[in-house]
């Protein structure tokens, strides 16, 4: 018997030992990407059928880091011209919903996405509205899965599994490149636990001497064999963009902005 309470604490101690792990690989990798204050940058998206067909967009995004909670973030559309002017404004949170509103020139009107559809997809891209906010420590409970090597880089793969409603996945697994804290694959699984989307990120560059950022993101759809993709350009970090801008009555002039 007390063999058995004996591994039982073990056990115990090592699934603690794991979890914390996993929490503090999150909470350094958001840590070194603190301060950064704001961001601008121009970005294509290119949206991709199953049979080939493929769409192009231009956009402009913005953020700027908020205090005691999540990044706002503005994507404003520049062409094609049937949708250019639209803006999506998120102020992105931890445990509660993050708010996001959606300005469409065809309708003059900023309606607001209701949280249960913030799993729909973005614009017809395999973007949910959900991942066009920022990553926030508390949106996720923590687990070390395993270290692996691949391609010479060691990674760890972290399984975050959501603790806002709502969210479209049951758990994300992220691959951690140990070298700069940063992602390099996002594994995506559905609400029924099953591989749903994986998000690759790469051609990482530095910025202001600190904060490393992909100039390339691709989102793969499994299911579907869809594919959508975001190509960063001429990214800037800590610029001067007025809070006045990151108003939901403001989106509607989002474009004298750009």
């Amino acid at each position: 018997m007390r063999i058995f309470i004996s591994l039982l604490m073990a056990l115990s101690t090592m699934a603690a030992a794991e979890s914390e792990s996993g929490l503090d690989i999150a909470s350094e990798m958001l840590a070194r990407d603190a301060g950064y204050v704001s961001y601008i940058s121009d970005v294509e998206m290119l949206i991709i059928a199953a049979n080939g067909d493929t769409v192009r967009r231009q956009l402009t995004i913005k953020g700027i880091e908020q205090e005691n909670d999540g990044d706002k973030i503005i994507t404003y559309f520049q062409a094609p011209r049937d949708i250019a002017g639209t803006a999506l404004l998120t102020y992105s949170h931890a445990i509660e919903a993050d708010d996001q509103w959606l300005f469409l020139p065809s309708i003059k009107r900023v309606k607001r996405i209701s949280s249960n559809n913030r799993s729909g997809p973005f614009m017809g891209s395999e973007f949910a509205y959900e991942d066009m906010s920022s990553w926030e420590l508390d949106k996720y409970r923590y687990e070390l899965v395993k270290e692996k090597t691949q391609n010479e880089k060691t990674y760890w793969l972290l399984a975050c599994f959501p603790r806002y409603e709502n969210s479209g996945y049951s758990k994300l697994i992220a691959w951690i490149d140990q070298d700069i804290y940063q992602p390099r694959k996002i594994e995506y699984y559905d609400r029924k636990g099953e591989l749903f989307k994986q998000l690759t990120l790469s051609q990482y560059e530095l910025h202001n001497q600190r904060y490393w950022r992909p100039k390339f993101a691709q989102m793969d759809n499994l299911q579907n064999n869809r594919s959508s993709s975001l190509t960063w350009k001429n990214m800037t970090l800590d610029v001067d963009i007025p809070q006045a801008q990151f108003e939901p009555k403001q989106l509607r002039n989002a474009y004298r902005y750009n």
